[in-house]
């Protein structure tokens, strides 16, 4: 697409990126001869977190242990009761589902937890993943939603298996 004379615009169409996990996308890739990419990501990463800036090359911030800590307690709420909502049948436990229906994602989870460095982790993250604050989300829609990939970080890093490990070409 040609725009202001000779410079051409390029337009984002939506999420591209794929791990081999996916095996119904990695075998359409395949078939129409298409090719991906590892994720790059390395170098400088940047969080706000309480007005601060905070920058890291790991995957991981560096911040305060206790912020580690209540960072790990949150991903092992996340994991572990996603994995009581299953993706077939996210109802099957209805005392769970009823109660993680009533709330959102921002609710439930913050409920327990103490660090603002720890939510901003998380917070950065469930934009990323659902595009909308987690107030907008419902608890039982991100707990669903976890349980389909396997665990919060294989939705969020790229590493190998991760739903971010490539991209695909073009």
């Amino acid at each position: 697409m040609k725009c202001d004379g000779d410079s051409t615009a390029k337009w984002d169409l939506g999420g591209q990126w794929v791990t081999d996990t996916q095996t119904n996308i990695t075998r359409i890739i395949k078939e129409l001869n298409l090719e991906s990419y590892v994720q790059f990501d390395s170098g400088k990463k940047i969080l706000e977190s309480g007005g601060k800036v905070i920058s890291y090359a790991s995957s991981i911030p560096n911040v305060s242990i206790f912020s580690l800590f209540d960072l790990q307690l949150m991903l092992n709420k996340i994991n572990g009761t996603s994995k009581k909502v299953p993706s077939i049948r996210p109802f099957q436990n209805i005392q769970l589902a009823t109660k993680l229906d009533s709330m959102t994602l921002e609710q439930w989870i913050f409920a327990s937890s103490f660090s603002g460095t720890s939510r901003s982790i998380v917070e950065a993250a469930c934009r990323t993943l659902y595009g909308l604050e987690m107030s907008q989300v419902n608890a039982l829609f991100a707990n669903f939603f976890v349980n389909s990939a396997g665990s919060f970080e294989r939705l969020t890093l790229c590493g190998e298996g991760c739903a971010q490990e490539k991209k695909i070409k073009g």
